[in-house]
């Protein structure tokens, strides 16, 4: 039969329908180079609808921690990093604090209200953006395992799962944090490692560090990966640079200001103090109700804590959080267990129950569970060890430094990305190993 005849027969409509669902069983859509981008536009604008809604309620009082609009607000209008919020401290107001939080999120959201001005649209637009770039870094990182389709599929986790997606557009730093260490591990595992390469990396570890401190951790877990794997070492001295002089610049001022000597912020003594006491203790492990944890927690002579200078008040609080674990070791193992299992099991605290926990409980846990295996499965390809090590390190500062650990976003999308390689392991399976760019320019340099 001529082949022009055949072709000159009209389809039906269900043949048409039945032609688009085999193109998109044969992943030709959901592989486009498109697909990641048109993905982190709808995850932005459902980002930008939410917090838009959220916004009609008294947006800085209620949508996350109102600290960071008093230091964007004061950076804009004045110049002046000066948090007289987050100074609360026990219910002592000290208005001359001056580097209590990090200053990555606080600048640039400031740099949004010098440009657009100071209101909830601001703000969601910066977080709707930002949701957008880890949306972006999900997917290139989890192309380096996955094949394009389960990268993708990854990226909508990220972009969609209940927790993080609603609290995205909130007065938080997680989303700044997320973007820039999912983005770091994407640019060492997907593009060639050269020096322009590990330039940008040093660069998104600073912002990270300065963003919340114990991205150190995540920075450490890097550099031993790097001298391990890459052969010209000295290449490494420019990108440790760049880092050191990006971060080194907050700790002098604050140094300066200050007159003595700290780190990124001031607040590392007040919270390894709430994750560390009598009190959190007796409310961790119990379970019994306390009125506030960070009212007063019977110890601090709060005369003398008033007393103090900023420095002296984050070292005060270091060593009384210090000289409780070390003098109660087994109830401070007791607590560090109860809160690891608190991130996993949140309906288990004594104030997580209700419709929210039983969402996280149906959501999260297969997430947590599916992708602690996937990562595992994982284990022996080239770069798997800087996605278990960032969702090891991530823990490890959450259950010290807090009263109880807080939900993990910034480790869903590497938990996505093992996830998918379990759920879908037979139609997308992870790439071939020495298949990642990262693997190949190393071989290569």
């Amino acid at each position: 039969m001529d082949g022009g005849l055949v072709e000159s027969v009209p389809r039906r409509r269900s043949d048409r329908v039945y032609d688009i669902f085999t193109v998109m069983r044969r992943n030709r859509i959901l592989a486009s180079k498109w697909s990641p981008w048109v993905l982190a536009v709808l995850a932005s604008l459902a980002t930008l609808a939410v917090g838009l809604v959220r916004g009609r309620q008294d947006f800085f009082a209620t949508q996350g921690d109102g600290s960071y609009d008093v230091l964007a607000s004061s950076l804009a209008s004045h110049g002046v990093y000066l948090d007289a919020v987050s100074a609360d401290v026990g219910g002592h107001l000290h208005p001359a604090w001056v580097a209590y939080r990090p200053p990555g999120f606080p600048m640039l959201l400031a740099s949004f209200y010098w440009v657009l001005g100071r209101s909830p649209s601001t703000v969601v637009l910066l977080q709707s953006l930002l949701v957008a770039a880890i949306v972006l870094a999900t997917v290139f990182l989890a192309q380096v395992f996955l094949s394009k389709s389960g990268a993708l599929a990854a990226g909508a986790i990220a972009a969609f799962f209940p927790y993080s997606f609603v609290q995205s557009a909130g007065l938080i730093d997680t989303p700044l944090y997320t973007a820039t260490s999912i983005g770091a591990l994407a640019v060492i595992l997907r593009r060639p490692l050269t020096l322009r390469s590990m330039l940008v990396v040093a660069a998104l570890l600073s912002v990270a560090t300065l963003t919340r401190p114990a991205a150190i951790l995540v920075v450490v877990g890097v550099a031993v990966w790097l001298v391990a794997v890459y052969p010209k070492r000295r290449l490494l001295l420019a990108p440790a640079a760049l880092f050191l002089v990006v971060v080194g610049v907050w700790v002098v001022r604050d140094s300066v200001v200050l007159h003595s000597p700290v780190t990124v912020a001031t607040n590392g003594g007040w919270n390894l103090y709430l994750g560390n006491n009598d009190r959190t203790a007796t409310y961790v492990v119990s379970g019994r109700s306390l009125d506030r944890l960070d009212d007063d927690q019977g110890h601090p002579d709060w005369a003398s804590v008033n007393a103090l200078s900023e420095v002296g008040q984050d070292q005060y609080f270091r060593d009384l959080a210090a000289h409780w674990m070390f003098s109660n070791p087994g109830m401070e193992a007791r607590t560090l267990a109860t809160k690891a299992a608190f991130s996993i099991l949140p309906v288990l605290r004594p104030d997580g129950g209700g419709s929210k926990g039983l969402l996280f409980l149906v959501t999260a846990v297969p997430l947590y569970g599916l992708g602690a295996v996937g990562l595992f499965r994982l284990r022996r390809r080239r770069g798997a060890f800087l996605l278990i090590w960032t969702v090891a390190a991530t823990l490890a500062s959450e259950i010290v430094f807090f009263p109880y650990t807080r939900i993990l976003s910034p480790v869903f999308p590497i938990l996505a990305i093992g996830f998918v390689a379990v759920v879908w392991r037979r139609r997308w399976r992870p790439r071939t190993p020495g298949s990642g760019l990262g693997e190949a320019a190393v071989g290569s340099s």
